[in-house]
């Protein structure tokens, strides 16, 4: 059964391992419109590595299911992470889970944004290196600040 916009899902609602062709979850990156930092997706890809569809976090609190343009927006899609064949069971369980609890889906900029999302979905650990990155350069523009 193909779920809105045409992202693949089980006669349940959710993603299924039954379905014959989903093959990998991989995390997705694109710049952002403001060109400061990344957005991050979950890309669901079929055997032949073609994308089914792009889920990702909205400051909005909704995980939105979306084509690869869509996310892309007119930028270029870079890739990260993939759950492989063995990982594929629990990233889509993660993914559900998300979907259907709304917890799951709250934004927040510096604990739970689309980064963590992403890669909580893909490798089974939230962390955002955007954010990691943030408070080091913060912490080391402090040090220098506090040491002139």
């Amino acid at each position: 059964m193909f779920g809105r916009r045409g992202g693949i899902m089980g006669s349940n609602g959710v993603f299924s391992l039954s379905e014959p062709f989903l093959c990998d979850v991989v995390l997705v990156w694109r710049r952002k419109l403001s060109g400061l930092g990344r957005h991050y997706g979950v890309a669901l890809l079929d055997a032949f590595g073609n994308v089914i569809s792009v889920n990702d976090l909205t400051n909005k609190n909704e995980i939105r299911l979306l084509s690869l343009d869509e996310f892309c927006e007119g930028r270029r899609a870079q890739w990260g992470h993939s759950c492989g064949r063995d990982g594929l069971a629990a990233a889509l369980e993660r993914l559900d889970q998300a979907r259907l609890d709304p917890q799951v889906a709250c934004f927040h900029l510096a604990d739970w944004n689309c980064e963590t999302f992403a890669r909580w979905v893909v490798t089974g650990y939230g962390e955002s290196k955007q954010v990691n990155d943030a408070v080091v350069a913060g912490l080391v523009g402090l040090a220098l600040y506090a040491f002139k």
